[in-house]
């Protein structure tokens, strides 16, 4: 396929929206299938981007699709229905998250003693401590996990009584490789506008952050371009507040709640 991409694999400043193309082929429609759903699979892209690669290769596994069976109207139904891709299941995501949250913190703390001692300084004591109390919001679920280091790359996450051992490794790429279980998870996270995103075996996942009803904010970065409500004028419910700009397009904030 065709990417907006440099030669070292970065989304250049001339991308439009639409960055790369994929094509598959094989000796038969279903094998051509199949390549696709692999490439698909091992397609990873980074970054502030958002791509509709997750959705994609769910919707080329729906049985309609796979059986040849459907029209210009298939798509328009799985939207409004409001089909969505297969995602991990919520404990792993949960696990996963907490490992990797605990780890980056516990290693930024690590880094902070030694800098105090390469100054010839006293570090604060605090900076030693190897356990930590996460809280991560996911499908409008709390979670609250406690993690503890049990060695230099292991873990110890509890949670609801309930405990497991987990190793973290970071990759050269700044993700992370998490064995739990025996088993294995490649995870990348990035913080965002009111909330940190995961991407745990190349499904995206989003942690949100509390929600304050006493302040007004976007659910994704842009520019602002006006308010739409005066200095003093009443905020109403489900109605628009501001106008952002983003990825070149306008967008109105709505006001979840309604504020005098």
């Amino acid at each position: 396929g065709y990417f907006g991409v440099d030669s070292s694999g970065r989304v250049h400043e001339f991308a439009d929206s639409q960055i790369g193309h994929l094509f598959a082929w094989g000796e038969n429609r279903e094998q051509a299938r199949r390549n696709l759903k692999i490439a698909l699979n091992d397609l990873s892209i980074r970054g502030d981007i958002r791509t509709t690669v997750e959705y994609l290769s769910d919707l080329i596994e729906a049985d309609r699709y796979q059986g040849n069976d459907f029209d210009t109207s298939w798509l328009d139904e799985r939207i409004k229905n409001k089909v969505v891709s297969t995602k991990v299941d919520s404990l792993t995501v949960i696990m996963v998250g907490a490992a990797c949250r605990g780890f980056t913190e516990m290693e930024g703390a690590e880094k902070e003693y030694l800098g105090y001692l390469e100054r010839g300084q006293l570090p604060p004591t605090d900076l030693l401590l190897k356990k930590l109390d996460i809280e991560l919001i996911y499908e409008s679920v709390k979670y609250r996990v406690t993690a503890e280091a049990s060695g230099p790359s292991t873990l110890n996450l509890r949670c609801n009584g309930s405990f497991v051992d987990v190793e973290v490794r970071q990759l050269a790429d700044g993700g992370f490789l998490v064995l739990i279980g025996g088993k294995s998870h490649v995870a990348y996270t990035k913080e965002e506008v009111g909330a940190q995103r995961l991407v745990v075996d190349d499904q995206t996942c989003l942690f949100t952050d509390d929600y304050d009803p006493t302040k007004l904010r976007a659910q994704m970065g842009g520019k602002l371009l006006r308010y739409l409500v005066g200095d003093g004028e009443k905020v109403e419910k489900n109605k628009p507040f501001a106008e952002i700009e983003v990825m070149k397009m306008n967008m109105q904030l709505l006001a979840r709640n309604g504020y005098l």
